[in-house]
């Protein structure tokens, strides 16, 4: 009787494991699965990215007004904002200083021309540039925003 008991709990171990081809078909299905989620969430990281440098550049645009308010000019650096605390000093100027950084975001900078300015945000990673001018119109590159 003894026996018996022995092999029928042999039995029932052996049936609890899983063999190699239904290990082999999960990780198939699990890396094709990988494979067609992976481009949904490179464009969902480069949106966010590009939402976040347009939430950037409205705060440079409302910085840039409250400057002209005060000194009746606009800035052309974007240091003189972020000495001020009018933008937050962690926003990087340069191609050089993101790559420093390594947010992997965009860099951002100001031009003036006669009486007006232009607040430009670039991400040469993906290739996308976003520009806001001094009426608060905002134009992308390579992107569409996802709020505007």
């Amino acid at each position: 009787m003894m026996s018996s008991d022995r092999r029928t709990s042999d039995r029932i171990a052996a049936s609890n494991g899983f063999t190699l081809v239904e290990l082999i078909v999960v990780l198939t299905i699990v890396a094709v699965m990988t494979m067609m989620s992976a481009p949904s969430y490179y464009r969902a990281v480069k949106q966010s990215r590009a939402d976040v440098a347009a939430a950037n550049l409205r705060t440079i645009w409302a910085a840039q007004r409250l400057y002209w308010l005060e000194n009746h000019e606009y800035t052309a650096a974007l240091s003189t904002l972020q000495s001020l605390g009018l933008v937050d000093k962690q926003l990087p100027t340069s191609a050089d200083e993101l790559q420093a950084s390594r947010a992997g975001g965009f860099y951002y900078q100001i031009a003036l021309t006669s009486g007006s300015f232009t607040a430009t945000a670039t991400n040469t990673q993906d290739n996308v540039t976003i520009t806001m001018d001094q009426n608060g119109q905002m134009t992308p590159t390579g992107i569409t925003l996802g709020f505007q």
